[in-house]
């Protein structure tokens, strides 16, 4: 079942010049093969990193607060403070880090592409309300998800956002369309995981239910290839705690919400996204290797990583 019919959203920002398309700055240097030329990631000791993408050697130490034996030691998961992602705008002008586990809505922190974070560095406030972010694939925003969906630049704070006046929780972040013309993103109420398309300039919002997810099953990441078709890895929970062993599937689809495709990747895989082209597709598996897919190649970048992103 499909809704087509404009959704009045609740809480609205809306600028008439589209600040959303503000232009780069420039691009993101690329190997021969169109790989950007390095990568970010969180590894298993909740550092963030910036990473080379043809010898895997770690180039610098973007982020660490809080570390893995901080939360070893921990009362409680929300006791500590920890990076769990990160992502660059497609100019590299600017990053965003997210922390985990408080506030529940999100917290996301803008940071220079120099800039390093530490316990003595670390700053309160600001940066995006989101707890799922994607960069745009040709301007200076991101998109982030939470209870509901905003478009934020690192100058200009939160430049769009819609807030449903239902019940709204984000499964993915949202993904852009190579025009960004529209917003996708995948999120469930009480009931069912719906796709939702966002319409920023008219502030129109459709949602179509999703046939091809069980209720067994959950997904991590939400992307678009060149293209125009989404991405997104379903994994079906075997109800043993450790999600690494849960079985996970790529799904390609249509953004009407059709299932097109899927491939395969390795067992709790989780998605990081496509670098701007929306050609290359960054991923961590279930035992803490970054891969990566896409013109017909597959390969591993580096071992011990948490979440990865180009």
């Amino acid at each position: 079942m499909t809704s087509t019919e404009p959704v009045a959203p609740s809480t609205t920002t809306t600028v008439i010049d589209d600040p959303w398309r503000e232009p780069l700055q420039g691009t993101l240097p690329i190997l021969e093969d169109g790989r950007p030329a390095t990568f970010l990631a969180v590894n298993d000791d909740f550092a963030a990193v910036e990473v080379d993408t043809e010898t895997g050697e770690v180039i610098r130490m973007v982020a660490q607060v809080d570390t893995a034996e901080d939360l070893e030691n921990a009362e409680c998961d929300a006791c500590v403070d920890f990076v769990d992602g990160i992502w660059r705008l497609a100019d590299g002008s600017a990053y965003l880090l997210s922390e985990c586990c408080e506030p529940a809505a999100g917290s996301m922190s803008w940071m220079g592409p120099d800039d390093v974070m530490t316990p003595e560095t670390q700053q309160e406030g600001g940066g995006v309300q989101a707890w799922a972010a994607t960069p745009s694939p040709s301007s200076r925003v991101v998109a982030g998800a939470s209870y509901g969906v905003s478009i934020d630049s690192p100058e200009s704070g939160q430049v769009w956002s819609w807030f449903s006046a239902d019940e709204f929780y984000g499964s993915t972040p949202p993904s852009w369309s190579r025009d960004l013309s529209m917003l996708w993103v995948i999120a469930g109420d009480r009931e069912v995981d719906l796709l939702w398309t966002i319409d920023p300039a008219s502030s129109t919002v459709s949602s179509a239910e999703i046939s091809w997810l069980g209720d067994d099953q959950y997904l991590s990441g939400l992307g678009t290839q060149a293209s125009g078709r989404l991405v997104t890895f379903r994994l079906t929970d075997d109800g043993d705690e450790d999600f690494g062993n849960d079985l996970a599937r790529g799904i390609v689809f249509e953004p009407t919400g059709e299932l097109v495709a899927e491939f395969d990747v390795e067992s709790g895989s989780r998605m990081g996204g496509y670098d701007p082209s929306g050609r290359f597709l960054i991923y961590v598996d279930g035992i803490g290797t970054v891969r990566w897919q896409g013109v017909g190649q597959t390969g591993s970048l580096g071992d011990g990583y948490l979440f990865a992103s180009w």
